[in-house]
């Protein structure tokens, strides 16, 4: 995560920034500014001066975030306090508000039970001078109009990079460089994670560049692009305002045109004399403080437009469909069946010869065909299904009595009555008839 701030006043251009960089997981870089401690009055700024604090916590050791943080505000609570050293001036009240600073932090090293440490790093801006105290090896560095950036502090550093002090120690030896700011030079405040990895020209070389906000972003790009080991702090301290930025140019859109019609002519005055290289394009640019003003006609006064009100159509209102009736089941007739009168029976009478019937029998007439009476078929019902066609079945004729072998007893005769005479037997032929 990074922090950044701007703050414009009438005379400094002031902006500063802090990042995680690329190898560490926290940040326990810490920076703050005098509004921090003014935020209610802000005219406590214009007696004891207008100061700036950059701390780093020491890697290693625990809660260094909170070392870092603690020492910045408890150093600027201090000297803001109006019952602090009324009588001090302002680089007094400097140097004993980091010696006490310190000495809280001792007592808090003792109540968490750890060993947190940070370095200190303070630019105190008060009639047009500038104080410089540090402690650690945080460093502060002057950029001037045209040198590289000035190393402005001391580091106690030892066999590398073991701090010989650092804010947490109940003795300090603070350092301290007083010295006039002209207009237009800078303070750079920044901590190792910087100034390991970017050299003081370079650091001059960008802080001239634009802006203080600006110019602080950069660094902290550039320290990032180049392994960002460290947490990365930059607060840059411009004594006046930000410099202009180059007005932006117009581009004329009638070169290529220009150019194309100049070639023509050249072309043809030098007709006959070989061929010719054509000329390389040229850009021409116009200033915009250079471009000629145009004066605009004044405004025609437009005439109220009259907006038909329009009329609301009548609301249609929806006829409810009228209900069909409901399906009617119609019976379907269906077609009688028409019975079919069965088979004539053949009826197969023997001939195995004559019959002989007795005298005074009168022969037997030939039966006759049994007539097929057809009755009227009956109308289906709707509610009934149709009667099935199923044929009578036919009944076999009675069989016949075969006639007696045995001859016929004699009549009993009364007395005195004389036996009849004999009559000769009547033969009808039988014959196969078929009805």
């Amino acid at each position: 995560m990074s922090a950044q701030q701007t703050n414009s006043l009438p005379r400094f251009d002031v902006g500063g920034i802090s990042d995680v960089g690329r190898k560490r997981t926290a940040n326990e870089d810490f920076w703050g500014c005098w509004e921090d401690a003014t935020a209610v009055d802000a005219t406590l700024a214009r007696p004891f001066g207008l100061l700036y604090i950059v701390s780093d916590g020491v890697g290693g050791n625990q809660d260094g975030d909170i070392a870092s943080r603690e020492a910045t505000q408890q150093v600027m609570q201090r000297f803001y306090n109006p019952s602090y050293l009324p009588d001090s001036t302002p680089e007094q009240r400097l140097t004993r508000a980091i010696h006490e600073s310190s000495r809280h932090l001792a007592r808090r090293i003792t109540e968490l039970r750890n060993n947190m440490a940070t370095t200190l790093v303070a630019a105190l801006f008060v009639n047009n001078m500038v104080i410089i105290a540090n402690v650690g090896d945080s460093r502060a560095y002057v950029v001037r109009a045209t040198s590289p950036a000035t190393q402005l502090t001391v580091d106690d550093v030892e066999h590398g990079n073991e701090l010989t002090q650092a804010m947490g120690d109940l003795h300090l030896d603070i350092h301290v460089v007083k010295f006039p700011l002209k207009m237009g030079e800078l303070i750079v405040l920044c901590t190792d994670g910087l100034h390991d990895l970017v050299n003081a020209s370079e650091i001059a070389r960008m802080a001239r560049s634009g802006p203080a906000v600006v110019a602080a972003r950069q660094l902290m790009k550039l320290a990032n692009r180049r392994s960002g080991h460290d947490n990365i702090t930059v607060l840059i301290v411009r004594n006046g305002p930000p410099p202009r930025r180059k007005r932006p140019y117009l581009y004329v859109a009638g070169t290529t045109a220009t150019l194309a019609v100049g070639t023509v002519l050249l072309a043809g005055s030098w007709r006959g004399a070989g061929p010719l290289e054509p000329p390389p394009l040229r850009r021409e640019f116009l200033s915009i403080s250079q471009a000629p003003t145009v004066t605009l006609p004044p405004t025609a006064t437009l005439q109220p437009t009259f907006t038909p009100t329009p009329t609301p159509l009548p609301t249609a209102t929806p006829v409810p469909p009228t209900p069909l009736p409901p399906p009617v089941a119609t019976a379907v007739p269906l077609p009688s069946a028409t019975p079919v009168p069965p088979p004539p029976t053949a009826v197969i009478t023997p001939t195995d010869g004559p019959i002989t019937l007795p005298p005074g029998e009168p022969p037997p007439s030939e039966p006759l065909p049994p007539t097929a009476v057809s009755q009227p078929p009956e109308e289906a019902s709707a509610d009934e299904p149709p009667p099935l066609d199923v044929p009578p079945t036919a009944m076999p004729p009675p069989p016949e009595e075969a006639p007696s072998s045995e001859p016929a007893p004699p009549d009993t005769l009364l007395p005195g009555e004389a036996p009849p005479e004999a009559s000769q037997p009547t033969v009808v032929p039988r014959s196969l008839s078929t009805h």
